[in-house]
């Protein structure tokens, strides 16, 4: 069996699986400073699935996104997105905007436009990462990525 470190890790199925998963890598990112699925199914969450603090303090909050394979999020998705970030108490610091498709040059584009624009304002910082960063990061935990697959061995 190949090393954990050097194989590709299955992405998430669903969105569950996807939040679990964005929530414990940035944990292990943060330190574990107070991480958590921000609400519960059903509820209004201010564009935040996931939030924590940083080793300094500042809140970051995660929006996660499980589309189809066939889609890109657009630009009004992320603006929407954003749009409900900023309503979130206390306000955040970074915000990064995921889904679970390749990373697209425009859209990342579009998230640094919005980044300049809310750091000007004193707002936060939007990214755009994919699901494959957040199994790379899981990578160097691998007491975490044991969690989620079980046939990691100690050999990582």
């Amino acid at each position: 069996m190949p090393l954990l470190s050097a194989s590709h890790l299955p992405e998430p199925y669903d969105w569950q699986d996807l939040e679990t998963l964005c929530a414990e890598s940035l944990a292990q990112r943060m330190g574990r400073h107070n991480v958590h699925r921000h609400g519960r199914s059903g509820q209004a969450q201010q564009g935040v699935d996931v939030s924590g603090r940083d080793q300094r303090g500042e809140l970051c909050g995660i929006q996660c996104k499980c589309i189809e394979p066939s889609r890109i999020l657009t630009e009004d998705e992320i603006d929407e997105e954003v749009k409900k970030a900023k309503t979130f108490e206390p306000p955040l610091k970074t915000f990064l905007d995921r889904d679970d498709r390749e990373e697209d040059a425009p859209t990342e584009l579009h998230c640094r436009k919005i980044s300049d624009a809310n750091l000007i304002a004193g707002l936060f910082d939007v990214t755009y990462v994919r699901v494959e960063y957040v199994c790379d990061l899981l990578q160097a935990f691998p007491e975490v990525a044991r969690i989620h697959y079980p046939y990691a061995t100690s050999t990582l």
